[in-house]
């Protein structure tokens, strides 16, 4: 299944998830339940900085901030009038704007790179309310990756090419071993604060931050800057985002 027929049917299992929620739904929409959640994440990854890569001289690496959305179902337990826990199930965008420059040849180039991770993530938090519609709250989210991709321009002499990589999880990527350039699981933690009304429509933020290292060290392949990844160099990559969303709590 490649990437686009999996974002279909994670798409369309939230779509059935959340008519499922409506029809057990209760009264009292500042007392927990079913609801439906979406937003815009700013998100990075952590790669390193490659100074020569073949005959390609690197410098002026700089990963900044690629904006990306996320979707999904939640649902939330109240334990008195204070504590909460939330389990969601969510499909984002994450990944990272990638802005390098280099010379060749006696020449200069530059080179932008957005790459994507599509990954179905599952955020559970411990809340904590302050009154009946303020909440700040903690916790662990697990993710795996669908897969990902990268959207690349180069300028070098004056000329502008562009292309899109294939899957980095795809079988272009494979090594001898077999063994792909990414891992597919993250682990990390949510820390964020939410307001909802008694008439279950809300707004929060979070920070976000991966604790797994997403690059695969058995991976014996040759990526490059221009493959939209940097690979091999023994680097910590990980994950760190922002979200805002809305809600709505049935």
């Amino acid at each position: 299944m490649n990437i686009f027929k999996s974002r279909k049917v994670v798409l369309a299992g939230l779509f059935s998830l959340g008519m499922i929620s409506i029809s057990v739904a209760k009264d009292g929409n500042n007392e927990g339940g079913f609801g439906l959640k979406g937003g815009v994440g700013f998100s990075t990854l952590s790669f390193g900085e490659p100074k020569e890569v073949e005959s390609f001289n690197f410098k002026n690496n700089k990963n900044t901030w690629k904006v990306g959305g996320m979707l999904g179902v939640t649902y939330e337990k109240r334990f008195g009038d204070h504590f909460a826990l939330d389990i969601e199930a969510l499909l984002a965008n994450k990944g990272v704007k990638r802005q390098s420059t280099y010379s060749i040849l006696g020449k200069e180039g530059k080179l932008t790179m957005k790459g994507n991770l599509f990954t179905i993530d599952l955020p559970v938090s411990a809340k904590f309310y302050l009154g009946d519609n303020f909440n700040l709250y903690a916790g662990p989210y697990f993710s795996y990756i669908l897969g990902g991709a990268a959207k690349i321009e180069n300028v070098f002499d004056g000329k502008k090419q562009s292309k899109e990589s294939n899957n980095w999880y795809g079988d272009d990527y494979k090594d001898v071993n077999g063994e792909l350039p990414m891992n597919r699981f993250d682990l990390g933690a949510n820390i964020g604060l939410e307001f909802v009304t008694n008439g279950g429509f809300g707004v929060g933020a979070r920070f976000q931050k991966g604790f797994l290292d997403l690059s695969n060290n058995d991976y014996k392949g040759t990526l490059t800057e221009s493959d939209g990844l940097i690979m091999g160099d023994k680097k910590f990559v990980s994950n760190t985002g922002f979200q805002v969303y809305a809600l709505f709590r049935f």
